[in-house]
Parts: structure tokens; sequence; C-alpha cells
């Protein structure tokens, strides 16, 4: 690790009951997602999606991947859209608000000042929280009011990656198929940087969800045309896996093929 980066306290994740069962017949996928972390922590950046139908084993791949990071000293921040907004609307930037809520819990005021960047009031647009936190702002230099979306995406992208120089960093980005399109573009906005960063972009999406005329769509084509995304499909397990698996959870042998085939 370089001189630059400083020490950062990352808490460590806790213990669940399904974190002790060992994920079936993803060895690939996870191995896959481990070196993307590893190369991330040397300086080289990413962004790698997640998709398959629901229930597949997104949400819990990107939590191993997350366990993963921490041990290796990386930082991991998370956001997602919530439930509550899907019948009321998508609020403009509700991922990006996520992840930076979630920073704010854990860091402190000095290491707040240290990565805002230069636009520190765009980034309390999005989170009124973060002023509490910082109170004295660095200055903030004034653009044009039709930049305003390019200053808030720059304000933002200063923001993630300066975190990722006090430590590389693990961003993971759920349900994208629920998202707005706000989110996905500073998502695209900032996949342009991040292979030069020590910086990794984890999203997942149920591909079941996303046609043509979804959000995502125009999205997911351009970080392909920009070769800026990798992706990982999620095929459903095999009837000998679903067994091995109701097997571990129960902690039985031989559980009866009948109640598996209702799995």
């Amino acid at each position: 690790m370089s001189a630059r980066k400083r020490r950062v306290v990352v808490p460590s994740p806790r213990p669940t009951a399904a974190r002790e069962i060992q994920l079936i017949d993803r060895v690939e996928e996870i191995g896959f997602l481990r070196e993307a972390a590893d190369r991330a922590v040397r300086g080289e950046g990413g962004v790698v999606f997640l998709h398959g139908e629901a229930g597949i084993g997104k949400t819990r791949l990107a939590r191993e991947l997350g366990a993963y990071a921490r041990s290796q000293g990386m930082q991991v921040l998370s956001g997602r859209c919530p439930a509550l907004f899907r019948m009321d609307g998508v609020p403009p930037y509700v991922l990006w608000e996520e992840v930076i809520k979630d920073y704010l819990e854990v860091c402190t005021p000095e290491q707040l000042f240290r990565v805002i960047g230069s636009y520190p009031i765009e980034v309390s647009k999005l989170v009124p929280e973060l002023k509490q936190k910082l109170r004295t702002f660095p200055q903030s230099f004034p653009l044009s009011p039709e930049h305003s979306r390019d200053r808030l995406f720059e304000a933002v992208s200063q923001f993630i990656t300066n975190i990722s120089k006090e430590a590389p960093l693990l961003v993971i980005l759920d349900d994208l198929q629920w998202t707005d399109q706000s989110s996905l573009l500073l998502l695209h906005y900032l996949a342009r940087g991040v292979y030069k960063e020590s910086l990794l972009i984890l999203g997942a999406y149920r591909d079941t969800y996303v046609d043509e005329k979804h959000p995502l769509s125009p999205v997911l084509t351009e970080l392909n045309r920009e070769r800026l995304l990798q992706s990982v499909p999620l095929k459903r397990l095999s009837f000998d896996d679903v067994s091995e698996m109701i097997e571990r959870i129960l902690e039985q042998d031989d559980v009866a093929r009948e109640f598996c085939e209702l799995v």
C-alpha cells in the first residue's frame, strides 16, 4: 500500500447464520469477484454487475464479497433503492444518498473534511446530515446554473474517489432494477474513472425486469460499449446443489427428495 494511504478502521460485519453456510456452486463467481477486489486494492478499479432472476443469490454473493473485501483492508459502502419508493416513485440520486449516509455513519469529522472535495455544498444537497458532521465547509467554487448537474456529478465522484484514496473501497449497489435514472447516470459518470483508482463498484439487478425501455438498459449499453463493465450472470442451481444447500442449512444428511423438490 502506498505511503499516501491513511489507516482507516473498517467495522467488521455482524455474523449471521446465513454467512456460516458455504455458498453452493458459486466457486467460479466468488473467485472472479475476489480477483476484482484484489485488483482494486492494487489501484486497478472496475465495475462488475451481477444479474439474474429474483432469489438467485445476487445479494448473498455481494455480502460474501463485502466480507472478503473487509478481510483485505477495504472499506465497504452500500446503497440500494428502498422498497417503500417502488410505489411512490424513486427520488433522484437515492442510491448515492444511501452510499454517502453509509460513510457518514463510520467516518470522523476529520476524515470527512479530507474527502469532501471541491464542492461540499453540492454533496450536502443530497445528504443534509453532512453539514451537521462537518460544520465548517472547505471553499466551494461557483459554477453557472446550466452546469449544475455536471457539478453534482463531479462533486459526488470526487467524494467517492477521495474515500478510496484513504483506503481501497468497495461500493455495493443492490436492486439496480428499482433505482432512478439520475442515480444510473451518475454511476456511468463515476465508472469512467474507476480503472485508475482503488475503487470497485459492484452492482446487482434482476435482469428479468430490465427490457429495452428500462432506464438501466441504455446505461448497460454505454458501459459495455466503453468497455467499462464486467458482467457476471447467475444461473439457477441444479437440483443436487439445492439438495446439498438444504442439508447444510438443516444440518442433516439425506433430506427427502420430495422436500427438496418443493424448494
